[in-house]
């Protein structure tokens, strides 16, 4: 039998959000690779979607999974998450107004909510 809580097992949504967010890394890191063998692709340095839209996604999916599973125990922990949360924002953010052909999930998570005021 295990020690770990319930609350902080593995949730379903967690694990899609870890599939598409590391799917989503492998990609950019893929166009990344492709850039330091090839150089620029036409007019920009890189091909689309662009790694940094991808790295954005994907680390608005890992902070949502962190945020919500990061065991809030003391004030320390507390802070951490609410800092996760306000990059899970940015991220959030960032996707909406540079890159509105991303679709993302709306689940966020409450220290999300919270960084949005």
């Amino acid at each position: 039998m295990s020690d770990i809580s319930e609350e902080f097992l593995l949730k379903p949504l967690h694990q899609r959000r870890a599939l598409i967010a590391g799917e989503l890394a492998a990609n950019a890191a893929s166009e990344l690779l492709r850039f330091h063998r090839e150089g620029p692709e036409g007019f920009s340095a890189f091909g689309d979607p662009e790694p940094v839209a991808l790295l954005a996604e994907a680390l608005l999916h890992t902070a949502r999974i962190e945020a919500a599973s990061f065991p809030q125990t003391d004030t320390l922990n507390a802070a951490y998450v609410s800092a996760v949360g306000q990059l899970a924002a940015a991220c959030a953010n960032f996707l909406a107004d540079q890159c509105p052909t991303v679709e993302i999930d709306d689940e966020g998570d409450d220290a999300e909510a919270a960084a949005n005021g």
